[in-house]
């Protein structure tokens, strides 16, 4: 009466030692067969046709496993714990896909060679958050590679993290054959680098003092330490807009050039009127350089194939309104150098003051060329009418200087005017010449009535004899 607990296969003769249990000496299948024994004694084996659990409840898969007493018992596909893997795919109600992992909140931990008694750490472990390592059991990141060195000053690490990536490269298709295999590590020991494993050499390399090695260097001896040429081709900062910074270059620097010929090149796109270079306090105030300058190029004065340096307060929609360009040594006590004003006045030694070229010192030159209007060689016209000895005597009385020139107290305050002055001596050349040959005719004159009336004389005393 009521439910066994157990069904005990033991053959004829049998002695009921367990309670709750149905003990038969055999079970007959339907194909004939004859079962006597439970099949777990060493040498014994069990075989069924087909085994059948009548009336069992629920949907999906069961499993039929066997406790630590023997007794069997059924329970839910994939929820077997211990060490066995259903690699088909555990396929439970909570995930709508099959998987392989586990049921907990625990590790999934990834071993080879798991029987060899020295091999005890895990090769990979994915932690219950997600993490992934490899070569450590405490993965920090989503990807934690871990290797082991040991330390000597004088050695190369004896084991190096990598994560390698890998393109081979078929002909026509991927079936085809290889035609190349590009192998590139990223690795960590000392440092963190980017390696062609198939050259071994490091392109890219970040030291722990974060000094950054570009180009195959190895050991940066700088923030940046690049080997080879450097392009770029957007804006470069270099320090901050608080804080100054060096740029310190050893050989030429070439700009809008590949090949630098000095110790800076700057190279225009070779457009007319381009602008080379400029130094600028803000966006308008600046000066620059143009080296190939058309007819007109920011200064009418400019010629075709001029080259040029400008600048401009930039006051009146860029073009300059009152500053002026100095260039000079830095002594704040004088006014050397020479400075042109905003209007293209020159001066030299001082500050122009409304002419052209004003020289504070001593102009030494081979020739003077001085362009002067309404010059004084009409004197020589026959219809002028010169001034008379009288004329002159008076007007040098009265104004105490010779006519067309400059009084002496202008010439203090006022400086002298060189073209005015010398049309004003060659007025009173030309005007005391005409004076000396008019004289010399007279002279001459003179001279003849002179010998005309020696000749009378002598005659007349000749008479007398």
């Amino acid at each position: 009466n009521g439910v066994a607990n157990a069904v005990i296969l033991g053959g004829t003769n049998i002695t009921a030692t367990e309670s709750n249990a149905v003990y038969v000496p055999k079970i007959a299948f339907p194909d004939g067969s004859m079962q006597e024994k439970a099949g777990v004694v060493a040498g014994d084996s069990a075989s069924f046709s087909s085994l059948r659990i009548p009336n069992f409840s629920g949907t999906g898969d069961r499993q039929v496993v066997a406790d630590a007493n023997g007794n069997l018992r059924t329970m839910a596909a994939g929820q077997l714990s211990g060490t066995t893997w259903d690699l088909a795919g555990n396929d439970i109600t909570l995930t709508p896909f099959a998987f392989l992992g586990t049921l907990n909140n625990s590790n999934l931990v990834f071993k080879t060679n798991a029987n060899d008694p020295g091999n005890v750490d895990p090769k990979m472990v994915i932690t219950a958050t997600g993490n992934v390592g490899i070569g450590t059991t405490v993965p920090g990141r989503n990807l934690h590679v871990k290797a082991l060195s040991a330390y000597c000053p004088t050695c190369p690490p004896s084991e190096t993290a990598y994560i390698r990536l890998e393109d081979e490269v078929h002909d026509q298709t991927i079936t085809g054959p290889v035609l190349a295999t590009h192998l590139w590590d990223i690795g960590a020991d000392a440092s963190f680098f980017i390696q062609n494993a198939n050259t071994n050499v490091k392109p890219f390399l970040i030291n722990d003092a974060g000094n950054v090695g570009v180009g195959g260097i190895t050991a940066p001896q700088a923030k940046l330490d690049v080997l080879g040429t450097g392009k770029f081709s957007s804006d470069v900062t270099i320090g901050q807009t608080t804080a100054n910074a060096n740029l310190i270059v050893n050989g030429n620097v070439g700009i809008g050039t590949t090949s630098p010929q000095d110790k800076l090149q700057v190279q225009t796109n070779g457009q007319v009127n381009d602008i080379a270079a400029s130094f600028s306090e803000n966006s308008t105030r600046k000066i620059f350089i143009v080296p190939h300058l058309s007819g007109y190029g920011y200064n009418n004065s400019s010629a075709p194939d001029d080259a040029g340096i400008f600048w401009t307060d930039g006051i009146l929609g860029g073009h300059n309104q009152s500053a002026g360009f100095v260039i000079g040594p830095w002594d704040g006590g004088t006014t050397s150098g020479l400075r042109v004003s905003s209007d293209g006045n020159v001066g030299i030694g001082c500050n122009s003051k409304g002419n052209r070229l004003e020289v504070n010192g001593t102009i030494r030159s081979k020739e003077w060329i001085v362009e002067e209007t309404g010059w004084c060689d009409f004197k020589f016209e026959p219809t002028y009418q010169r001034m008379t000895w009288k004329e002159k005597q008076d007007y040098i009385w009265k104004y105490k200087h010779l006519p067309e020139i400059a009084a002496g107290n202008e010439i203090e305050t006022k400086g002298l005017k060189a073209g005015e002055t010398m049309r004003g001596f060659i007025w009173n050349i030309e005007d005391n010449t005409l004076d000396i040959i008019d004289l010399q005719k007279e002279n001459e004159q003179l001279k003849k009535e002179v010998d005309e009336l020696k000749k009378q004389m002598q005659s007349l005393i000749q008479a007398q004899k």
